[in-house]
């Protein structure tokens, strides 16, 4: 298992390095289980530099004790409020845009908040941060909303001077602009509506027509202007214009203070804004040159506020991946801190845990830097308590690097497996992508895949240390050497299928070719008689014959083909699963298993589908245009479905049409039995 010409009893290195191999490719570390004494003072360096290390799996010697009720259980709220308010402020400064008029320092004035030490000092800094950017941001919001509707505003006076502009001033020229809105009033009715509203006003003091202007949403306009005309049983004119924004500017013209209140109340229904608009054209010139007047102030007001959240954002914002970073070190340092014991009567506190077995020499290295940083007195202390099952059920630890990881990742996604059971992430490493490119089997797209791969690969360290990267590109940097593998594969099986972006290539010329002779091609080196379509003596060196691409039977070929190809290649997994199995069973020495489950198993996929795998084989091996095939009526290729029906309806029996090979009655007999024989064992 350590290579050929290799004795791992040669050497402590050699052996170390020979159960690392096997250790990291086949089966778990193997495991010891510690005990670790260390001092009050040195808990907090000692635990960061385990952290660091990722060495050691600490158990929980808490258990009995609510996570609520744990010593570290309140620093742990506290750290994650203190995250709680980083991703805050983060948003925040993604919201912020440059901009060249504010350009303010990015050093903060206490350096103890640009390196942080303590959690004290950056929850307090964080916390006064945190209000006043809500406080300006808050502030902001409230200006551009006064803004807004100033300027809405602007716009409702600006139309309706539009609107009621007419020569004649006063309760004539209103009604006269009206009428010309409405439009459709005869000159007659026209002059009864002007003397009606003269009447009116004499008598009441107030007009006979009046109106409401505002703003509302675009998508609310057309359920508004049926609203208003069927609460008002059509005793209204609504004149609208859409403005930017998604907002629509109205008009509502209407008689009578019942009506008003029907439409004032339409309005709130519908979230319109109405603004006070007088009627008297003086009072909307003064009006609008007020409302002028106060957006140029809230515009300078504006710019001040955005220039001081601008130099609050920028003063922070460079330091946020350090800052949580560290609250999120100290956070794991405090979860750990949960799982120890404290010794009151020796002032120490005890740990246990699980580390690999080849790792004990730098754990043992990592308690003393946490001893050394500390300043700590008393020496810390580490007692291997027992190595395997012999403290319980030890943890799963496969030694992986950048390239196994993520194959690894995509077998954990499954399930993880036992203490020192088989690893079958080292099969996937050539099968997953592999099977990838039988289905995807392309060269030029497997060129495309495996160059942008590659492109990963070589400038990793520059996307490593580099901005923050978008979740898909995450993704795809993670898995980049996956990626590079199901291009390369793709790049065999596409010049197997002979494609490059689906156009077939003509490598080494085909071997087929048409004549006028027949509507079917015959082989060019074997086309005496072409209506015969003999296939050519010599065929298409390498992958298939490119003419197979413009055939009428190309597809059902291609069908064929990869279903079979599937079923090969699907089988031949199968079966490495379950061997896998069975050497598990061997190493943790189950007899059971072997007998009871690995036998009926192998029993059952070889007796079928094994068998059914060698018939694909023989019929892709058979020469059926050969000469003694041609002279024999009976050598005909065979329904591989009719062989394996009548395999259990007549096992003793193989018609001649579906013969394959001699013996084959035989071995079919023998798989039946074989398989009856696996049911009774697993029974």
């Amino acid at each position: 298992s350590c290579g050929a010409g290799t004795k791992c009893g040669e050497s402590f290195g050699v052996r170390l390095l020979c159960r690392d191999i096997m250790g990291s490719l086949l089966r778990s570390e193997e495991m010891a289980y510690v005990r670790l004494y260390f001092d009050q003072v040195a808990a907090h360096d000692t635990l960061a530099e385990l952290a660091r290390s990722e060495i050691i799996q600490l158990e929980d010697l808490n258990q009995e004790v609510s996570s609520f009720q744990k010593e570290a259980a309140g620093e742990i709220r506290r750290c994650e409020e203190m995250l709680r308010r980083i991703r805050y402020l983060d948003e925040q400064a993604k919201s912020y845009k440059e901009d060249e008029h504010y350009r303010y320092s990015t050093e903060l004035e206490d350096r103890r908040i640009m390196s942080p030490k303590k959690l004290e000092d950056l929850d307090e800094f964080l916390c006064t941060m945190e209000h006043s950017v809500k406080q300006i941001t808050t502030h902001e919001e409230s200006i551009e909303g006064s803004y807004e509707e100033l300027n809405e505003m602007r716009l409702v006076l600006e139309a309706c001077e539009d609107v009621l502009r007419d020569t004649n001033r006063g309760e004539r020229g209103f009604v006269t602009s009206l009428v010309k809105q409405m439009g459709a009033l005869t000159p007659a009715a026209a002059n009864a509506f002007r003397e009606l509203s003269e009447q009116s006003r004499t008598y009441s003091g107030k007009g006979l027509v009046n109106f409401i202007a505002g703003m509302i949403d675009t998508e609310r306009r057309a359920a508004f202007e049926r609203t208003t005309f069927r609460v008002t049983k059509g005793n209204c004119f609504v004149k609208s214009e859409d403005v930017s924004g998604g907002r629509t500017l109205f008009i509502v013209f209407l008689t009578g203070s019942k009506v008003r209140s029907k439409v004032e109340r339409t309005c709130t229904a519908f979230q319109a804004a109405r603004y006070p608009i007088p009627e008297d054209s003086e009072e909307r010139e003064k009006s609008h040159g007020a409302c002028i007047e106060r957006l140029r102030e809230l515009e300078l007001v504006i710019t001040a506020t955005k220039a001081s959240r601008a130099e609050i954002i920028r003063n922070y914002r460079d330091y946020l991946d350090i800052w949580r970073d560290f609250v999120e070190d100290e956070k794991t340092i405090l979860q750990a801190s949960n799982k120890l014991n404290y010794d009151t009567s020796r002032s120490l506190f005890i740990a246990e845990g699980w580390v690999a077995s080849t790792d004990m020499e730098e754990f043992t290295a990592c308690i003393k830097r946490g001893q050394l940083s500390s300043n700590a007195q008393a020496p810390s202390l580490v007692e291997v308590r027992g190595v395997g099952k012999s403290q319980g059920e030890p943890p799963t630890y496969f030694r992986i690097n950048k390239f196994t990881s993520v194959f690894q990742a995509i077998i954990e996604s499954y399930g993880i497996a036992q203490y020192e059971e088989m690893n079958p992430a080292p099969f996937a490493v050539i099968t997953f992508p592999f099977l990838f490119a039988v289905m995807f089997g392309d060269v030029g797209h497997g060129v495309i895949m495996a160059c942008f791969a590659l492109i990963l690969i070589i400038f990793e360290r520059a996307f490593q240390n580099g901005p923050k990267r978008s979740e898909f590109f995450a993704y795809c940097f993670n898995g980049r050497y996956i990626i590079f593998l199901m291009g390369l594969f793709s790049i065999f099986t596409g010049f197997i299928y002979n494609e490059v972006f689906a156009v077939p290539m003509n490598i080494f010329v085909s071997r087929w070719k048409f004549t006028d002779e027949s509507d079917m091609a015959c082989g060019i080196d074997n086309c005496e008689d072409p209506g015969a379509a003999n296939p050519p003596l010599k065929p298409y060196p390498f992958g298939f014959d490119p003419i197979w691409k413009i055939s009428k039977n190309s597809l059902a070929m291609f069908n064929s083909y990869k279903m079979k190809l599937s079923i090969v290649l699907g089988v031949t997994h199968m079966i490495v699963g379950i061997f896998n199995s069975f050497w598990n069973a061997v190493h943790f020495q189950e007899n059971l298993d072997i007998f009871f489950v690995f036998i009926p198993q192998i029993l059952f996929m070889c007796s079928i589908f094994g068998y059914l795998v060698l018939l694909i084989v023989v019929k892709w091996m058979t020469d059926w245009n050969s000469v003694e095939c041609q002279n024999d009526p009976n050598c005909q290729p065979p329904d591989l479905k009719a062989i394996l029906i009548g395999m259990f309806m007549s096992p003793g029996h193989v018609p001649p049409e579906n013969t394959l090979f001699r013996g084959q009655a035989v071995v079919q007999v023998s798989s039946v039995v074989l398989l009856r024989g696996g049911s009774c064992v697993s029974i």
